[in-house]
């Protein structure tokens, strides 16, 4: 009784808490400039698509305000980070995105998650890229607003999502123009990655209806990881996304990011914390609890697919690299995966 009393007395404190801790091992964020030409550049970049106004914001002093376009226009960006500043590029659209230096193959689209900034998202995005070795493409939404607190930054995030899903299918169509356009060698793969509460778009998908009736096949995988959207009933709009080949939910019971939007929203249990019961038919579960039994670091709890964790575990690095490339994974390995005699759900083996 005490326990849950001094929980919902700090509510307030302990979601925020949570959402801050997701990025305490940033090694680096950085400050936009803008720069005209980057030819001369000879450092690998990301590209960038979103959905803010690219314009300055008087609140933050830098760019791309916490708001949708008004226009819901996209902008599209090719970023660099030197000596902790971002160099940033406008571009025409996204037939500019390509490989160039990077030299790199495969490309991995990347949605972030609730109470991230531009340059958050873009050091997530060059972190991805330089230890998974593919090129990625950040898909930037208006999630973090500088005057809220994490609970009320959360409920107006998702407010953001919903304002923004048919800028995100926009996106999405234009990338399956661009693939098909360059006409991308043979074996080349196109993964989309949702972290968090960036899952929420492809639920909103689901729910306004869009992308429904298309037989495109855009991605070879789709990635809901640590996904913060509820758990019960999730079954009932993910079998109907068809833009894939294949579905991985990835989850964890010890996610305290999680737990927090479960205690203190009006929320059920999350989809990325733990799947019991509903599984879709279309999708492969992989749950992390086994493996981070003995992790007591929150930010890794829920952060777990780069950085310190894959670093640590061979499996789980290779897990995410696998994925990641838009290859299939080899659940009968017993080396890294352990099934569950009840439910559907594999353990992935540290």
């Amino acid at each position: 009784m005490f326990t849950h009393y001094f929980l919902k007395r700090n509510q307030g404190f302990f979601i925020t808490l949570f959402v801050s801790l997701i990025f305490i091992n940033e090694t680096f964020a950085g400050k936009i400039e803008f720069i005209p030409d980057s030819s001369q550049i000879e450092k690998p970049n990301i590209y960038v698509v979103t959905n803010r106004p690219n314009q300055y914001d008087s609140i933050t002093n830098d760019y791309f305000p916490n708001m949708v376009s008004p226009e819901k226009s996209l902008t599209y960006l090719k970023v660099f980070n030197h000596e902790g500043k971002w160099l940033v590029q406008d571009l025409e659209s996204i037939d500019d995105f390509k490989a160039g230096n990077n030299g790199l193959k495969n490309w991995l689209v990347y949605v972030h998650g609730d109470s991230q900034t531009p340059d958050l998202a873009f050091t997530r995005g060059l972190q991805l890229q330089e230890e998974y070795k593919v090129n990625v493409i950040v898909f930037s939404w208006p999630s973090k607003d500088p005057t809220l607190g994490g609970l009320q930054n959360f409920n107006n995030s998702r407010s953001q999502i919903e304002q923004s899903t048919a800028g995100f299918v926009q996106f999405l169509l234009e990338l399956d123009t661009w693939k098909n356009k360059f006409d991308l060698v043979q074996n080349t793969h196109l993964t989309l990655f949702l972290h968090s509460l960036g899952n929420y778009f492809l639920e909103r998908i689901v729910t306004d209806s869009l992308l429904l009736n298309s037989q495109i096949k855009i991605f070879d995988n789709v990635i809901l990881n640590a996904a913060a959207v509820n758990q019960m009933g999730h079954q009932l709009w993910l079998e109907k996304v068809n833009i894939q080949d294949r579905i991985f939910v990835n989850s964890n019971r010890k996610d305290m990011t999680l737990k927090g939007v479960d205690l203190f929203t009006d929320f059920d249990r999350q989809l990325g914390e733990q799947a019991v019961d509903n599984f879709a038919s279309n999708a492969v579960y992989v749950n992390f609890s086994q493996a981070f039994k003995n992790e007591l670091n929150f930010g890794l709890l829920h952060g777990y697919y780069v950085g310190v964790i894959p670093g640590k575990s061979q499996n789980i690095f290779h897990y995410y690299q696998t994925i990641f490339h838009g290859d299939d994974v080899d659940l009968s390995n017993r080396n890294m995966f352990m099934p569950n005699d009840s439910i559907p759900v594999y353990e992935i083996i540290f």
